[in-house]
């Protein structure tokens, strides 16, 4: 799970563990940081993310 928060913050949990993080966007990129880890997501037209090729994260859709 991506929690995407205001102000370039940001929560990522993997397998039970949750790490805070920050992100920047560029165009349809989405790059989350957390603590020197950097993994680059894709946004989608349907507001989804796809993580990095081959990487254990899938694809992430929005909640409500």
């Amino acid at each position: 799970m991506l929690e995407v928060k205001s102000g370039g913050k940001a929560s990522l949990t993997i397998m039970g563990e949750t790490a805070e993080c920050s992100y920047t966007v560029d165009g349809n990129q989405l790059t989350v940081d957390c603590k020197g880890d950097k993994t680059v997501f894709t946004r989608h037209d349907d507001e989804s993310l796809t993580g990095p090729p081959g990487s254990m994260i899938g694809a992430l859709r929005k909640s409500k």
